[in-house]
């Protein structure tokens, strides 16, 4: 159970640094890696020009890909969005908000990155 957990801790890992390097490659200012409030965590804040991205990454290492939108539920994202009202707050800012998703398939050589903008929409 150890070695199947560290694996998929390894995968994930490999796939926030590739979404990382990618964003960054996009001229986005990461401000954070694996953000956490509680139990809560946000893989990746960024900020693409004022506009603040909540980024959460999603890593496949074996397998087809299934589509994007089965990767987070509603409770996922509402967790997420509890998470970034938590960093605004700590941090004393009001930027715009955005939730994307980054889909990055480790299997293929090249790895493929798949960016989705704008996932979810909180209630305001």
């Amino acid at each position: 159970m150890t070695n199947i957990r560290n694996n998929k801790r390894q995968t994930g890992q490999k796939g926030e640094d590739l979404a990382v390097e990618y964003l960054s490659g996009l001229d986005y200012e990461i401000r954070e890696r694996n953000f956490r409030f509680g139990h809560l965590e946000i893989d990746i804040i960024a900020f693409d020009g004022d506009m603040m991205v909540v980024a959460e990454v999603k890593s496949v290492f074996f397998g087809l890909e299934p589509d994007p939108v089965q990767y987070l539920s509603r409770c996922q994202f509402r967790n997420l969005t509890k998470a970034a009202a938590a960093y605004l707050h700590q941090q004393q800012i009001s930027p715009e908000v955005r939730f994307d998703l980054l889909c990055v398939s480790l299997y293929r050589r090249p790895p493929i990155i798949r960016h989705f903008r704008d996932v979810w929409m909180p209630n305001k």
